[in-house]
C-alpha cells in the first residue's frame, strides 16, 4: 500500500525514515537495502518498532505459520531481488522476545553506532540463528560496539551494557527514543511494517521494501557483504586498567 499526501514544506528536506522490525523477514530485506543506501551516504534514519507489543519475556518456537510466512517472503524476494542481493537465508527456529533488540538498537543510536548495531542484529538472528531477544545473548553481541561508541551513561561507557537483565534499555534517553519512534509510527496510523516515509509519501509492507529497492537500483549501489559501518576508536573510559590482567584492556574481559 502507498499513499501520496502532499508534503509540507518543512518535510521536503527530511531524510528517508524507515520504521522496521529486524526479526521480521520483510524487515530483514528492508534493513539490508537500508545498509546499501546508508553506506553510500544517503540520509536515512531507521527506527525500531514492532507491530504488536508483547508481554512475553522468552523466545517462542517458530510455528508452522511463522515458517510459512518466512517462505512466502523469500519467494516474493526471489522474484524481485536486485543484483548482488542475498536471497537465501536460514529460517529461524524461534521468534525472540521483541523488546531487547529494540532496546539495544535505541541505546546504540544514542551512542552513535545505530547502523552498525542494526546490521549486527540482522546477521546474528538471520545468519547465525541467535536468540537476540535474550538479554545475555544481546549483551555479548553488543558489548564491543557499545564500548566503541560514545554513550553518555557510565555503565555503557565502561562496561558496554546496553540492555537491562529484563530486556529493557538502560538509559532514560533510550526509553524516550523508543517511545518517540512508536508514537510517530502510531501517528501514521500504525501501518504494516516495514514503513518508509520519503518526502511526505508513505510506503508500507512489501511496498516499502520495493521502494527501498528502487532507490538502491536507480543509484546502482552495491550490497555490502560485511558490516559496512566501521566502529570508532574505543574511548579511554572503556580502556581502563583491568584488575585481574596486566595491560590496558576493557574490564569486561575479566568476566
Amino acid at each position: 500500500m502507498s499513499t501520496e499526501p502532499s508534503p509540507r514544506p518543512e518535510e521536503a528536506d527530511r531524510p528517508l525514515t524507515v520504521y522496521g522490525d529486524v526479526t521480521d523477514p520483510l524487515g530483514r530485506i528492508a534493513s539490508l537495502r537500508a545498509d546499501a543506501l546508508r553506506a553510500a551516504g544517503l540520509p536515512l534514519e531507521w527506527r525500531s518498532v514492532v507491530q504488536h507489543v508483547s508481554t512475553r519475556v522468552t523466545a517462542t518456537p517458530a510455528t508452522a505459520e511463522t515458517r510459512q510466512h518466512v517462505a512466502e517472503v523469500e519467494r516474493w524476494h526471489q522474484d524481485r531481488a536486485l543484483p548482488g542481493e542475498r536471497v537465501a537465508w536460514p529460517t529461524p527456529r524461534s521468534v525472540p522476545c521483541p523488546r531487547p533488540p529494540v532496546a539495544g538498537h535505541a541505546e546504540a543510536v544514542g551512542a552513535g553506532i545505530g547502523d552498525h548495531v542494526r546490521r549486527v542484529l540482522v546477521d546474528a538472528y538471520w545468519g547465525d540463528g541467535l536468540d537476540i531477544g535474550n538479554p545475555d545473548v544481546l549483551r555479548h553481541l553488543l558489548v564491543l560496539p557499545i564500548l566503541h561508541g560514545h554513550p553518555r551513561a557510565d555503565v555503557l561507557q565502561q562496561d558496554g551494557y546496553a540492555v537491562a537483565i529484563n530486556g529493557d534499555p538502560i538509559t532514560t534517553d533510550a526509553w524516550r527514543r523508543i517511545r518517540h519512534w512508536r508514537q510517530e509510527w502510531e501517528l501514521l496510523g500504525s501501518p504494516e511494517l516495514p514503513v518508509a516515509v520519503d518526502g511526505g509519501r508513505l510506503y508500507c509492507g512489501a511496498d516499502a521494501v520495493s521502494h527501498l529497492g528502487e532507490l538502491v537500483e536507480e543509484r546502482r549501489l552495491p550490497f555490502p557483504t560485511v558490516n559496512p559501518f566501521p566502529l570508532p576508536a574505543m574511548p579511554l573510559p572503556a580502556q581502563r586498567l583491568s584488575v585481574g590482567r596486566p595491560g590496558r584492556r576493557p574490564a569486561w574481559w575479566d568476566a
